[in-house]
């Protein structure tokens, strides 16, 4: 079947949840398919051709290639023999139920490549029975006129639910026009609707020694990494147990009151609507890294993240065209964002190749001059490559999942993400923002961002200039009966979870935190200067990065400020360069060119 050119996609995120490896049908017995079976090549094929057509438009299908797809994990094909044949299942779906053809899967394959985490947004069958089944068993039930001695020990309907329970809807951000104040431009920009949050798709170790490029940090590190503490739920909120059985009836009237009162309490109060998280992982896909090398640090390109827990990377090591290195798969504690570390600076012996544009730079030559067959000086000449390298990317950005909505013009056009540096940064996420002239630094260090409603490229000017538009937010801690504040909008899940990290942390304080919009913050427009960076989530990333120092600070009831640990994008003096047409092109001459272009799975559609 793979005589054509082939495309090999694989989907990175899964649901699949692990079948039994005998299951019982109503005409017999299924079992696993071997995976050298023909039966899961030909349902790739079928799967990855239709969701080809789901993402491609006609003319850019690549006539006369063959798309497979990867299944994701958990997902396996069962057989049953019946009458001389066999029939194939496609089993993994939480409900426990089975495709019965690779069409049928195509949808939810398509919805596991976008960042939303609501089985409402999937139009596959199976999903959409677990939700009509989920709603009858919740639904409100009939009441009969006989009066009935309710069963003790009864389960509820609640727990009998096969299908995980949906995360929280999102609810549609009405169109707006461009802002009224833009809080960093001259000049209104022309007046354009603002799309509803899109999907992307589709959300670190101690110092050690180094012999060639060692990054410094700006706050002072603990150099003994410690066990990695495992982050802590937040605590539940307290509510009415279910009673015992002999006081059911007698209990029954007093948590219905409980219920009705709790009820009109979340009525009075304005409840903040969580967006589905992009990407709940640490570390992404073509993002650019610095990861544990030996003793060293190196820097280095995320090619893939895998799905399961631990998470683990495969990182490809920048160096230059003229060096191979081979990907290696890296843990989490063994990698640091980008902006953790700053980059060493480059070696006298090539700083006058700093005002070369990377991409032209003749590395073969260096190479020889420079290194000849000495394996340790090529190695030596990559490292500081890899610094030159990071320089230009830091310096471009490049666009990716085109959006038709709200309907583009001449100059504008929308985007559902942006590879920004050495970053990657989706709608529908927050981000780091440097703080405008009128606004004023917080009394304590408590993040501000900019909560991303959409992303474009306006070339009113005569060029290409890159906008974030959305709602510039900060985290405020306030005693905890003070009303709680009048923004309803969709917040981003990490400043969710970052408020009730924060929230339980500084309980004992007789405090919570409020993401409270800034005075003309809501509508504003940022140009990509203003950016500082992603958003990084302070348990999360600290307990990667100094997990000593969090647990104290925990035990303290204090909150560790993160951002110290983070530079900021754009703050060394280098030549800007701007938008790339995609990731590949960014990092040319970084990479051998036999591993170009870069692919990051059919959730991520360049130019």
């Amino acid at each position: 079947m793979r005589e054509r050119e082939a495309h090999q996609w694989k989907v990175s995120r899964s649901d699949g949840k692990v079948q039994p490896r005998s299951i019982k049908s109503a005409t017999g017995v299924r079992a696993p398919v071997p995976l050298e079976d023909p039966a899961y090549e030909r349902w790739e094929f079928l799967a990855g051709n239709a969701l080809r057509d789901l993402l491609y438009k006609p003319e850019d299908r690549l006539a006369g290639s063959d798309f497979f797809v990867e299944f994701p994990g958990n997902y396996e094909i069962y057989f049953e023999a019946r009458a001389g044949k066999k029939d194939y299942y496609l089993y993994g779906h939480p409900s426990g139920d089975s495709y019965k053809a690779a069409r049928d899967f195509v949808p939810h394959l398509f919805w596991l490549t976008t960042s939303s985490e609501d089985i409402k947004d999937c139009q596959c069958t199976l999903c959409k029975r677990s939700i009509t089944e989920h709603a009858r068993a919740n639904g409100p039930k009939r009441k009969s006129s006989k009066t009935t001695t309710p069963k003790a020990a009864t389960p509820s309907s609640n727990t009998a639910t096969p299908v995980p329970a949906p995360a929280v809807p999102v609810t549609a951000t009405p169109t707006s026009t461009a802002p009224n104040q833009p809080s960093t431009i001259s000049q209104p920009a022309p007046a354009a609707q603002v799309p509803k949050p899109v999907s992307a798709g589709g959300p670190v170790p101690a110092q050690a020694q180094q012999p060639a490029a060692r990054p410094q940090t700006t706050p002072q590190t603990s150099a003994q990494p410690i066990i990695q503490q495992p982050a802590q739920a937040p605590a539940p909120q307290a509510s009415s147990a279910p009673p015992q059985q002999q006081q059911q009836q007698n209990q029954q009237p007093q948590q219905q009151q409980q219920q009705q009162q709790s009820q009109q309490q979340q009525q009075q109060q304005p409840q903040q609507r969580i967006l589905p998280p992009s990407e709940n992982v640490l570390f992404r896909d073509g993002e650019v890294v610095w990861f544990k090398n030996g003793p060293s640090w190196r820097l280095g390109i995320i090619l893939q993240t895998t799905p399961t827990l631990p998470v683990r990377c495969l990182v490809k090591p920048l160096a230059h065209s003229a060096l191979q290195i081979p990907a290696a798969p890296k843990a989490e504690d063994e990698m640091r964002p980008f902006l953790a570390f700053s980059v060493p600076a480059v070696s006298p012996s090539l700083v006058h190749l700093t005002n070369q544009p990377f991409n032209q730079i003749d590395w073969e030559t260096q190479q020889r001059q420079i290194a000849q067959d000495d394996r340790n000086k090529r190695d030596l000449l990559g490292m500081e490559a890899s610094k030159l390298a990071v320089m230009a990317i830091d310096e471009s950005y490049s666009t990716f999942n085109r959006q038709g909505v709200p309907e583009p013009t001449p100059t504008r056009s929308f985007y559902g993400g942006v590879f920004l540096g050495s970053e990657r940064l989706t709608a529908g996420e927050a981000v780091r923002i440097r703080p405008g002239p009128q606004e004023q630094p917080p009394p304590r260090p408590l993040p501000t961002v900019l909560s991303i409603k959409a992303i474009f490229v306006d070339s009113t000017s005569g060029t290409e200039q890159l906008y974030f538009y959305g709602d510039i937010l900060r985290l405020e801690e306030v005693p905890a009966a003070q009303p709680p504040p009048q923004y309803t909008a969709q917040i981003p899940a990490a400043m969710v979870r970052e408020k009730a990290f924060r929230d339980r942390v500084r309980a004992h304080a007789g405090v919570r935190h409020d993401w409270v919009p800034l005075p003309n913050g809501l509508n504003v427009m940022k140009m990509e200067r203003d950016i500082r960076g992603r958003f990084y989530e302070t348990e999360r990333l600290m307990t990667v990065i100094d997990p000593v120092r969090l647990q104290d600070s925990v035990s303290k009831g204090e909150v560790v400020d993160v951002q110290a640990y983070l530079n900021n994008r754009m703050e060394a003096k280098r030549p800007y360069i701007g938008r790339r047409k995609n990731r590949s092109e960014t990092v040319v001459g970084a990479v051998p060119f036999a591993n170009l272009p870069l692919s990051f799975g059919p959730g991520i559609i360049e130019d």
